[in-house]
This record gives structure tokens, sequence and C-alpha cells, in this order.
């Protein structure tokens, strides 16, 4: 039987023990004795296209590796891509990878296939990608609801993944594809300055009801000179109300005493700070809005009648 040549041996390594057809076909392979192997349980067939010389694991990352393996000159793109930089998926989605030829993958329950001409820049070694920003377009493109895109482009924007900037002239410059035109409008959507998708739902909740827009990301210098940022603030000359979101990682002990502090320097400089929980403003923020909207008349500013939310 023939031996597996030491180089596609290290390929292999660094692919988790998977490979793929065509590149056994590539270190002169022929399928029968593919399959000879196989039959001998010798190795194990994952699909079609895919083979493991280890033991498969069944694990996310798994999949994603398995899906970039199907066929020739693949590489990951939208939530899959963005899952190698660190975003954190509750449910399994489908695993998105762009290819430059127009084939159908074996594995259609589970991935979805784009295929293009455009010569996007693709990192990492294995398993590869596109670049950040083009993997943003396409979880935008395919999220399954205008909150959950603007979730995967505030976390891109505040890992530093990517720009507005770079957004914006990336779907400027593919006028006619679908997923760019989909994703701009998600973009388009995005309050100037919010940082998370909880502040782009607050600033929601206050216009629909019809208080200002805030100054988001307010900068204000502490009594020790440090330059501290706020989520929202709302100005009447020198009187000022702000507003902090608080979710999931406020709860270390580190962030809350920061926040201690944060409060304090609002309350010495005659300012009020509310602060409101991502999921009280999820689930019930009418008791939060009616404390912020006292809050605003104490420094003379009332909400638009005709906006008001019903």
């Amino acid at each position: 039987m023939k031996e597996i040549p030491s180089k596609l041996l290290f390929k292999i390594e660094k692919q988790a023990g998977l490979v793929g057809r065509h590149q056994l076909h590539e270190f002169g392979f022929r399928n029968r004795e593919i399959d000879v192997r196989l039959r001998r349980n010798l190795w194990t067939q994952v699909t079609t296209n895919v083979i493991s010389l280890a033991p498969p694991e069944q694990n996310r990352k798994f999949e994603l590796m398995v899906a970039v393996l199907e066929l020739p000159n693949m590489w990951l793109t939208g939530v899959a891509a963005l899952e190698l930089d660190g975003l954190k998926q509750t449910a399994q989605t489908r695993i998105d990878v762009m290819t430059t030829r127009g084939k159908h993958n074996n594995r259609r329950e589970q991935v979805r296939l784009h295929s293009s001409t455009i010569p996007f820049r693709v990192i990492g070694e294995f398993p590869r990608r596109t670049e950040p920003t083009v993997s943003v377009v396409y979880a935008l493109a395919h999220a399954p609801t205008n909150q959950t895109g603007l979730f995967y482009l505030t976390w891109a924007l505040q890992n530093k993944l990517t720009t507005l900037e770079k957004l914006t002239r990336e779907v400027r410059s593919h006028k006619n594809s679908v997923p760019h035109g989909i994703a701009a409008k998600i973009i388009n959507s995005l309050h100037v300055g919010a940082e998370s998708s909880n502040e782009q739902l607050f600033v929601d909740e206050c216009l629909k009801r019809g208080f200002p827009m805030p100054e988001l990301q307010a900068k204000i210098d502490d009594s020790s000179g440090k330059l501290r940022y706020y989520d929202a603030v709302f100005r009447n000359g020198d009187d000022l109300v702000v507003v902090e979101v608080d979710g999931i990682g406020h709860l270390s002990m580190d962030t809350w005493s920061d926040d201690q502090l944060k409060t304090n320097e609002i309350v010495m400089l005659g300012g009020t700070i509310l602060r409101v929980t991502s999921h009280g403003l999820k689930q019930d923020p009418n008791p939060f809005f009616k404390q912020l909207e006292r809050a605003l008349e104490r420094i003379g500013i009332t909400r638009r009648p005709q906006l008001i939310h019903k």
C-alpha cells in the first residue's frame, strides 16, 4: 500500500487529521486506493469528499474545517469566519463558505455555498477565511433578523475587526451584489456612535417614544483628569442626564467597581446617571423609560408628543 508522503502528513496534521479527496489526488492517490483504506477502516469517511485519518471530533470547529475541505479553493465567510475571530454563538448557524468554483456542495443542509468571481483577500492558513470586512458583510446578509445583524456588526466594530469606513467602501464597490445590498441596509441603520447592539436598541426605544437623540459614547473628563466614555448623554446647557446600558460584561468585579467610580463622577458633576440592564431593556423597558422621562424633565427636556410610541 502506498506510503503517505511526509509533506501530505504535515498538511493533514495541520488540518486536525482531515484531508480532502482533491488533496489526496494532488499527491497521486487514486479513488480506488482511497476507497480501499476506507473499507479497511484505516481512514474514516466524513463526507463524500472529506476523509479523517484520526477519530473524527464532533464539535463546531470540526464542522467548520470539514466545510472548507469539501471542494478545492474554498474558504469560510460570514458568521463562520467571525467565529474563528472569537464570536460566540448560542445557536448553530449554517456554515457560509466561499469558492471561485460554481459547484454544489454535498452538505447543503449544513453549508451555504457562495460562488464568486470577485478576488477576495483570504487570511489564515487553515481553515482559511475571507478578510473580516467581507465576512461581516456576508454575516449581515444572512442574519435571521435585523437585530441579530446589528449584533454581528457592533461586535465586529467593538473588536476592531473592521471599521464603518471599510464596510461602507465594500458595499459601495459591489452595488450589483445582493448580499452587499442587504448588508448596506443594516449598516445604514446603525446609529452614529453606537458600539453595541444594546446601545442601538436603547436609541431605537428612545426615538420611538419621542425622546431626543442622545450623544453616544460621550467623552467626559473625571475629577482626576481621566477621559471616560459614557453610553448615552442628554444635555441641556450645563445640565446632563447620563444613561449606562449594562450588559453581561458588567457583572465582573473589576467592571462593576469601575462602574461605581463612573457613577460617582457624574454625581459630583451635579448630573443624573441612570443605569439599565440589557435584559431589562429587551424584556420590559417601560419602567426604565418612565424614570428617564422624569429625569429629563428635571433638566428641561421633554418628549415630542407626535412621536410618542403607543
